[in-house]
This record gives C-alpha cells, sequence and structure tokens, in this order.
C-alpha cells in the first residue's frame, strides 16, 4: 500500500491510501485499508464538487433533531467529509424507525448519515419486505450527527458506514425480529430466551443483493464473518445466481483481519463517497462495475443537459 498526506480540510491532514496489490477476494482487511480483488482492479477516483440534487424521500427515512424525538424537514444537502476514520458530517439525516426498519443499540441514537446512505438502507429494508411483508430490517448505529468518533466503533465517522442485523426465523420458522445484534453460531443456530433462531440465509443475502443492485448509492465494502460470507455465496450459486453478481459478492464482502471484531452479529456496509462530496475519501478505488455505472450516469447527465438547452436558449430569446 502506498500513502499520501493531502490536506483537504483547512484544520487537519488526512491519509489516502491506495490500492496496487492484488488480493484474493478472501483476503482479511483491516478498518483503514481494503486490498483490490482479482478480476476487479479499483479505478481511482476523486470526486469533485457540484450542486446537490433533492433524491426522492427514502423508505424509512426521517430527518430529526439530535433528540430523535421531533421530525423536521430535510435539507438534502448531507456533505461526507474525510475519511470513514478520521471524518466528519454535516447537515446529516436521520434514519428513522418505520415498517421496514427497526434500531438496535439505539441509546446514544446513532443513526445519522448521508443522504445516500440514509436512502439505500431503506431501499434494501423495502426490497427485502417485498418479498416478506412485515419483516424490517435491523439496524445497528450508523454515525452522529455531525460524525466524528463513535463509541465501539474503529469508523463510522463520516456518515457512510452502517451496521446490519441478521434476518433470523424462530423454532416454527417464522420471521423473528431482534432486540440487539446476535452471534450466530457454527450450526447457523443461536439461543435467545430460550428459543432456538436460525440464520436465515435466503433473506440475509437479499442484503447483499439489494445493496449490489441500487442504482443510487455505490457498495463499497460489506466487512463480514468468514463462515457467513461462505454460507452466502454458497446458498447464491445453489439458486442459480449470476456469475457476475456472485463474483461482485465474493470481491465486496471482505474479512475482517484477525484479532478484529469477528463480525459474527452483523454485516458492517460502507458505500462509496458520493460523486459532489468533494472532500470525502475513500481507502480504495472503484471497483470497475461502479466505474462504469459511474461513466453512465455522468454520460446520461451530459446528455439530458444538452437535450434541455435549446429549450433554455429559446426561453431566453
Amino acid at each position: 500500500m502506498q500513502s499520501l498526506s493531502l490536506a483537504f480540510l483547512p484544520f487537519f491532514v488526512l491519509p489516502i491510501h491506495i490500492a496496487t496489490t492484488p488480493a484474493t477476494t478472501t483476503a482479511p482487511v483491516t478498518e483503514r485499508t481494503v486490498a483490490s480483488a482479482p478480476r476487479s482492479t479499483p479505478r481511482a477516483s476523486e470526486p469533485t464538487p457540484a450542486t446537490r440534487i433533492a433524491p426522492a424521500v427514502p423508505v424509512g427515512h426521517r430527518a430529526a433533531p439530535s433528540g430523535c424525538d421531533e421530525a423536521v424537514v430535510p435539507s438534502y444537502t448531507s456533505l461526507s467529509y474525510g475519511t470513514p476514520t478520521r471524518g466528519r458530517l454535516s447537515d446529516a439525516q436521520f434514519l428513522g424507525e418505520s415498517e421496514f426498519v427497526h434500531h438496535v443499540d439505539a441509546q446514544n441514537c446513532n443513526f445519522w448519515g448521508t443522504d445516500e446512505l440514509v436512502g439505500v438502507v431503506g431501499r434494501v429494508a423495502r426490497k427485502v419486505a417485498a418479498e416478506n411483508p412485515g419483516v424490517r430490517l435491523t439496524v445497528g448505529e450508523l454515525s452522529q450527527e455531525e460524525g466524528g468518533d463513535i463509541v465501539g466503533h474503529s469508523s463510522h465517522e463520516n456518515g457512510r458506514d452502517v451496521d446490519f442485523g441478521f434476518y433470523w426465523v424462530d423454532e416454527d420458522g417464522l420471521p423473528y425480529e431482534p432486540s440487539r445484534l446476535i452471534n450466530v453460531r457454527a450450526d447457523k443456530t443461536a439461543v435467545v430466551d430460550g428459543k432456538t433462531l436460525t440464520f436465515d440465509v435466503a433473506r440475509n443475502w437479499k442484503i447483499i443483493e439489494a445493496l449490489l443492485t441500487d442504482e443510487e448509492a455505490d457498495l463499497n465494502i460489506a466487512l463480514i464473518n468468514v463462515r457467513i460470507r461462505r454460507w452466502l455465496l454458497d446458498y447464491a450459486r445453489e439458486s442459480g445466481v449470476s456469475d457476475d453478481l456472485r463474483h461482485r459478492a465474493s470481491v465486496v464482502m471482505r474479512v475482517p483481519k484477525r484479532g478484529a471484531h469477528p463480525h459474527l452479529n452483523h454485516f458492517h456496509v460502507r458505500i462509496y463517497c458520493p460523486e459532489d462530496d468533494g472532500q470525502c475519501r475513500d481507502f480504495n478505488g472503484l471497483w470497475d462495475w461502479v466505474a462504469d455505472a459511474r461513466a453512465e450516469r455522468a454520460e446520461a447527465s451530459d446528455a439530458l443537459a444538452r437535450a434541455e438547452q435549446p429549450a433554455e436558449t429559446l426561453a431566453r430569446r
């Protein structure tokens, strides 16, 4: 890995890490670096500032002050600064509970994120619920309202990280909504309050699938225990998921390094810096399919601008 210091904030200097050496898709990674994977060498990217456009209000979303008890009108102007381990957040959006989302680890109300992160969480929750009515996505912490250090995490500092709890079924095969993050054992079970629960492989795969196929937010990594990673990839193969999607999943599902949190009770998901957040920094470049998608979005935006130009010119006349 090479490290390059760049002073992009007026009050501190942050390191940028650029992946240069390929690694296997199961290689351990830390919260501070992400190795590139074979067949998907990340492309370096440098986001540039641009005018923010208000997105559609995502399902499961509301904006709220730090007290978490009074809704306010969202501004859709969130900005992510620095890196996930040394960053901050401004004009954050709040992810509220809804018919699709429920909170755990809620004592500090750290459910703030960028517009893009809050939006994709809502869309993922709705996609899973569309096939499983009444099932809610378990969401642990995102970031503090203004980002920065957050107790219990080495990252989650600039509004682009979120912890997802697992989907479970009870002894009768019915969905079970946990009140906390639950560790899964080697036999895919857990015992809670005398009940034996089973890790719902199908629904948990849907989280990864929904993240990878989202058209608005770009998935960077999903830190996950190596055992759970294998279960999900095996399920995807046996279920006939396309080679391309399974490959992407194998690339983004990263294994924590030895000695780090084992991630036996949650997925740690991180999205890339939004294209128009000029002071946000990723630890690695874009995966090839993300770079292609961003190029297509930019081309479509340019085409739309060109198509509207004659009308604007005529209006001025």
